[in-house]
């Protein structure tokens, strides 16, 4: 799913053309047709390790440093920093119209949902702008098809995988990778896996809390 030759459209284009949106939502469906056809991954962390390379720059959006720990245990090259509207903790940004710099890496881990569409739109642009070209935008989001995984209410946008993977071609990125995160003890596990898994589709719910996505700047 490669964004290299429409390049980004602006806010308004995104917010307003049905038509665009929903030809770029089918082609995320050719590839991944539906939340069952989605990899499972047990953490977001294990996602992390495959893209994030060791000495890259890091930026952490809506983060609470308490991934520092757990980079740098791994990664201990890596340049973090973190971004967050939330003066009460510490963090290197309070606003992205205070970054200057590019990364390699942006994370933004249950963010988006708490966003207006129209919101999630400039915000996915502004992250794009940020980012090395071939930089990689790590984004999850509370998965639709959990049967209450949207009752948070500071949610105000729900997405399904095709919606995300149409938002981010339509400003600029290339969908990579797309998974279902579900962590549980191993029997639990084996079970939704293997068993469950069945009783889950008949009934259209998922047992999968949260979809992560992985896209690339599509310029490098």
């Amino acid at each position: 799913m490669d964004a290299r030759n429409r390049g980004s459209r602006s806010t308004s284009d995104i917010t307003t053309s049905w038509s665009t949106l929903q030809g770029l939502r089918r082609q995320v469906r050719e590839r991944f047709p539906d939340c069952w056809s989605l990899p499972v991954r047990k953490k977001h962390w294990d996602v992390i390790f495959d893209e994030v390379a060791d000495g890259q720059r890091v930026l952490d959006v809506g983060g609470d440093r308490k991934a520092l720990d757990v980079l740098m245990a791994r990664r201990p090259g890596l340049t973090y920093k973190s971004m967050n509207v939330d003066r009460a903790q510490t963090h290197d940004y309070y606003s992205l119209d205070d970054v200057h710099e590019k990364f390699h890496a942006i994370f933004l881990f249950e963010v988006i949902e708490h966003l207006a569409f129209e919101e999630g739109v400039s915000l996915i642009q502004k992250l794009h702008g940020l980012l090395e070209p071939g930089g990689k935008l790590l984004l999850t989001t509370p998965n639709v098809c959990h049967p209450h995984r949207f009752f948070d209410p500071t949610h105000k946008t729900a997405y399904r995988h095709d919606d995300l993977g149409a938002l981010l071609m339509a400003s600029g990125f290339e969908v990579t990778r797309v998974f279902r995160l579900y962590n549980a003890s191993f029997f639990p596990r084996l079970f939704r896996l293997y068993v469950g898994v069945w009783l889950h589709r008949y009934l259209s719910v998922d047992f999968a809390k949260s979809i992560m996505v992985v896209a690339r700047r599509a310029d490098g």
